[in-house]
């Protein structure tokens, strides 16, 4: 009885100094992580290295941002105008809300701020320091901070085969508000132009998903919790990822009218993309609409608990499902494209 006793405070006293071992290594990877983006923060001040979101050349032209039709669509690459910017104040308006903290704005690649969303783009060629963060848009957990590859959006084929087929018909000498409103019947523009711009809109989205990350007060998912219990720090980040995704959807749906629908197709054409990749489908293009495909869909396991890109837009489309007009949704489709995936070694 007495040695039952024993084995049992033993076990007791093992679990809590386990415990204690977890709280204190969780503290000391904090301390380091919040070093390290102090550092990169820093370091790019410091030496000039944040730059704007890369954007398509043809949005860039004079024409396309200062007159015509485009007004109507915003700015979808710069965060520091049109619908982006219009959706970051709105995004703050909700995460100082829910944290119950008041945040004063936005700041794009500026010294760092205690009571703003700080968001920095690099340039992964330039700035080998924040390479960890090549083709991602990431949370960092310190300090309100958001890290972006400037080329997040160029990862996507899709805006470089929209632009190929764009470029010799816009170069030439037709005013924008002509090619938008009388486009003649040509394909290149009627589906090609709006295609661009909801491309661009996808970054609206990823920045508001880790504003929710933010929001929530979500903190990263440690490799000693993965390893200990990966089936709870799976469920853990699953809950995450669908609490950020209801954040941006909340804020698309305060934003500028049009706003959630391009957003909804940009995800929507990259989800197609990112399935032709994985079943290997011939230039990377679907033969058939996504409510139509029918095959398993080959992915991955994924390591650690961040989801591939293809999960993060599955997810974030089956979130926004129920608000996007009846026309563009064809009952359930992500869900059942959920359920084709099967994960590989």
């Amino acid at each position: 009885m007495i040695c039952k006793m024993m084995k049992k405070r033993l076990a007791f006293w093992i679990h809590i100094l386990a415990l204690i071992i977890l709280v204190l290594i969780a503290k000391l990877s904090k301390l380091k992580n919040d070093n390290n983006i102090q550092s990169i923060v820093k370091y790019g001040n410091t030496h000039n290295k944040w730059v704007l979101p890369k954007v398509s050349e043809i949005l860039k032209q004079s024409r396309f941002e200062e007159t015509g039709p485009i007004d109507n669509y915003g700015w979808p690459g710069n965060p520091k105008k049109g619908f982006c910017a219009d959706a970051l104040k709105i995004a703050v308006r909700h995460a100082s809300e829910l944290r119950g903290i008041k945040l004063s704005g936005v700041n794009i690649n500026g010294e760092m701020s205690i009571d703003q969303i700080n968001i920095y783009f690099f340039d992964p060629d330039q700035f080998s320091e924040a390479r960890n963060f090549e083709g991602n848009c990431t949370y960092t957990a310190f300090s309100n901070t958001i890290i972006c590859d400037q080329s997040f959006l160029y990862q996507f084929q899709d805006i470089d085969f929209i632009e190929k087929h764009l470029k010799d018909y816009l170069l030439k000498e037709e005013e924008l508000e002509d090619l938008l409103t009388n486009p003649r019947g040509d394909l290149r523009i009627t589906i090609g132009m709006p295609s661009l711009i909801s491309a661009h809109h996808v970054l609206i989205w990823a920045l508001l998903h880790e504003i929710g990350h933010f929001a929530y007060d979500h903190k990263p998912i440690s490799k000693f919790e993965s390893l200990l219990a990966p089936e709870t720090a799976n469920q853990k980040s699953r809950e995450m990822e669908k609490e950020a995704d209801e954040f941006a959807l909340t804020v698309l749906k305060e934003s500028s009218k049009g706003t959630l629908t391009s957003v909804y197709i940009g995800l929507q054409n990259i989800l197609a993309e990112q399935i032709a990749l994985a079943v290997g489908a011939p230039g990377s293009k679907l033969p058939v609409q996504l409510y139509e495909f029918k095959d398993d869909i080959p992915l991955k396991q994924p390591i650690g608990t961040h989801p591939p890109l293809l999960i993060r837009c599955l997810n974030a489309l089956i979130v926004f499902e129920p608000e996007i007009p009846n026309y563009l949704v064809k009952g359930s489709v992500y869900k059942k494209l959920k359920e084709q995936i099967k994960y590989i070694k």
